[in-house]
Formats: structure tokens, C-alpha cells, sequence
């Protein structure tokens, strides 16, 4: 139940929720083929990289949560 005079919020959550992931997933893409675009390291490169990069950090913390719900 919201609060009154929040009714502006249910309006304006659905509007958001309609096209955020959508556009995120769009402008990522634009970036990243345009810096696959430049020369120097191959897509794949840039790939891996960023895997390296990223999902490393993404199990340890994943594994923490993990074993703090454990816990």
C-alpha cells in the first residue's frame, strides 16, 4: 500500500522498469563494438579481458553471500 499522494510513483516505476534493461543492453553494446572498432586487441581480447576482469570479482563476492547466508 503507498502513502498518499504516491500514486505519481506506480506511473513512473512501470515507465522505468519498461525500457532501462533494454536501453543498458543497447548503449553497452554501441560502446563496446565501438571500442572493438578502434585499432589494436581483437574483440576476443577485449572479451577475455574484461572477463578476467570482472568475473573474478563476481564469484568471490557471489561465494561470500553464499556462505554468509549459510552462515
Amino acid at each position: 500500500m503507498l502513502p498518499p499522494g504516491l500514486v505519481w510513483y506506480v506511473a513512473l516505476r512501470d515507465a522505468l522498469y519498461l525500457f532501462h534493461m533494454p536501453a543498458f543492453f543497447f548503449v553497452s553494446g554501441i560502446i563496446f563494438s565501438l571500442s572493438a572498432g578502434r585499432p589494436g586487441p581483437s574483440a576476443a581480447a577485449l572479451i577475455a579481458r574484461r572477463a578476467d576482469r570482472l568475473l573474478v570479482p563476481y564469484a568471490i563476492m557471489g561465494m561470500l553471500i553464499f556462505l554468509a547466508k549459510y552462515a
